[in-house]
């Protein structure tokens, strides 16, 4: 039996541009306790919006101090400390990592012990995860019921998107359920457009699915001209999210090339939506892999619009459309592809 793997979209997004946003300033200031003088620098960097942003700062008497901006309500932050020669970092010189979330205003970490453990104060979202880690390891409740009950409990919390969003992603929700969650969240919150991507993802638990009506959506192909799906119909088409830096992805590709050679001239086609962010590297795996069928991409990965329409949370998917533009299968990788295939063309 073949093992399935997906990549998911979270903890791959990569780097894109968003439109400006009021940004609000942060000031981050470290202390290292020790009896002897630290030395080094301090690597700090984050992702805010989508944009990934890094600085540096140098360890003058164990101390290092950071500004900032974001525009995002909390962001999660990486600290690494390194040993530097002439100003350039020493390689294999990792001295120590932490991670946590930053907040607009004045933050402090107090390391002990090392480097690696710490102490935080300004953060209330650090404040908070802190809380709901150390309920967790008391094990009084599951894991899931603790996040729903902060979740309600604190509509106004960035740390309640991130509990429900990492919930919605995974599926680990009822449509009825994740959308009373949602709906429960403040109007402050909502404002940001990753909050409100939750409500689209939730929202395809209902229209995505066998039976339904697939979406239309339209995006540019390889050479930028827009292509849509509703121009397909009439076929058999089978809507594959993936993208060049996906391994399963690139796996499956193979099964469609002999799928397509086979069935193309009986009323069957495969557009490719990729969820790459460089068009580069798009298009060398297209080459590479010998994919002929159409391509189209917003260079955008899980952000990508039609991914969000169509609740993509990892990779590879799919989804067979009928000639009406309904949803007769989804997920068909490998054998299934072909099984389902030769049951549609008998």
């Amino acid at each position: 039996m073949r093992k399935i793997i997906t990549c998911a979209a979270i903890g791959v997004l990569p780097i894109f541009a968003f439109a400006q946003l009021k940004q609000h300033k942060f000031v981050l200031d470290g202390k290292i306790v020790a009896d002897t003088l630290s030395t080094g620098k301090i690597y700090l960097d984050y992702t805010d919006h989508g944009v990934y942003r890094r600085d540096s700062a140098e360890l003058k008497n164990n101390t290092y101090h950071f500004e900032g901006s974001i525009s995002d309500k909390a962001v999660t932050t990486n600290l690494f400390w390194h040993e530097v020669k002439n100003g350039i970092k020493v390689n294999k010189s990792f001295k120590g990592f932490v991670q946590f979330y930053s907040v607009p205003g004045q933050i402090s970490l107090l390391h002990h012990k090392g480097f690696n453990q710490f102490l935080i104060t300004g953060s209330p979202v650090q404040d908070d995860l802190n809380q709901v880690n150390q309920m967790m390891k008391a094990r009084t409740q599951p894991e899931d019921v603790i996040k729903k009950d902060y979740i309600k409990s604190h509509p106004n919390s960035w740390l309640s998107f991130v509990f429900l969003e990492k919930i919605v992603r995974a599926k680990q929700i009822s449509f009825a359920e994740g959308t009373t969650l949602y709906n429960g969240l403040s109007t402050g919150l909502k404002q940001y457009e990753q909050v409100k991507d939750v409500h689209k993802i939730l929202s395809s638990y209902q229209t995505v699915a066998i039976g339904k009506k697939a979406m239309d959506f339209t995006a540019n192909d390889v050479n930028g001209k827009p292509v849509s799906l509703s121009s397909f119909k009439g076929k058999y088409i089978l809507v594959d999210f993936w993208a060049s830096w996906c391994h399963p992805c690139r796996a499956e590709n193979p099964v469609m090339v002999m799928a397509y050679q086979k069935y193309k001239s009986k009323d069957f086609d495969i557009l490719g939506v990729s969820l790459d962010g460089n068009k580069k590297a798009w298009l060398a795996a297209i080459k590479q892999d010998g994919v002929a069928w159409g391509q189209v991409s917003n260079l955008q990965a899980f952000n990508d619009k039609i991914a969000m329409q169509y609740g993509i949370t990892s990779i590879p998917r799919n989804f067979l459309i009928d000639p009406d533009g309904k949803i007769v299968a989804m997920d068909l990788r490998g054998e299934k592809l072909e099984e389902k295939l030769a049951e549609v063309f008998k």
